[in-house]
């Protein structure tokens, strides 16, 4: 990923940080308990965190959608160097009620600005509902960007217990759990509280 433009030293710093970081799918972090500033990268990474019935309160979970996204389609203007002027790509419906992204500061190639028009479509139609819900303090230690896996056993996203005894390989939990007859994932939680990978 490559930034190829000019930024103006007049502009606001973190405003010119975005601008740039935009074409790496990345936006600024805040640590706002260290007075820090990173970068977080949108890429798959492993979850950190297990929040479910026991950990946390998800009997008064909210789940948010945004109302504002009814955008037809989405047209991302670039620089095209062969030409010295601006290209413009575009998915879905734009004559109707596009959004627009101008990343002509910055992206050249037109390859880049397709892989760019893309990943903010996706994100716009596909990261428009937020869960709400009350914990203790294990949401301190997250950070902007961090994986959480959420289980309720209300919403049937599976059931939360704890482990109680070990015996070779037989775990004795409480609450008991109910099994289906096939098909069933088990994850542990560690000492940090991270869960570990699904077991069959």
């Amino acid at each position: 990923d490559e930034f190829n433009g000019q930024i103006s030293v007049s502009g606001n710093l973190l405003d010119n940080l975005n601008t740039i970081l935009q074409l790496g799918r990345s936006e600024i972090a805040y640590d706002w308990q260290n007075n820090l500033i990173g970068v977080n990268r949108d890429e798959p990474r492993a979850p950190v965190a297990l929040f479910g019935d026991l950990n946390s309160r998800l009997t008064r979970y909210a789940v948010l959608t945004r109302t504002d996204n009814d955008a037809t389609g989405l047209q991302v203007s670039y620089l095209e160097p062969a030409f010295a002027d601006e290209g413009i790509i575009g998915i879905g419906d734009t004559d109707a009620k596009p959004i627009k992204l101008d990343l002509r500061n910055g992206c050249t190639s037109r390859q880049r600005a397709w892989e760019a028009a893309n990943y903010a479509w996706a994100v716009e139609r596909f990261r428009n509902r937020s869960l709400a819900f009350d914990a203790e303090l294990e949401p301190l230690s997250l950070h902007l960007g961090d994986r959480v896996l959420v289980q309720s056993a209300q919403r049937g996203w599976g059931q939360a217990a704890q482990v109680v005894s070990r015996a070779g390989r037989v775990l004795t939990v409480w609450p008991p759990l109910t099994w289906a007859d096939s098909g069933n994932l088990l994850r542990l939680r560690g000492p940090d509280g991270a869960p570990g990978a699904p077991i069959a």
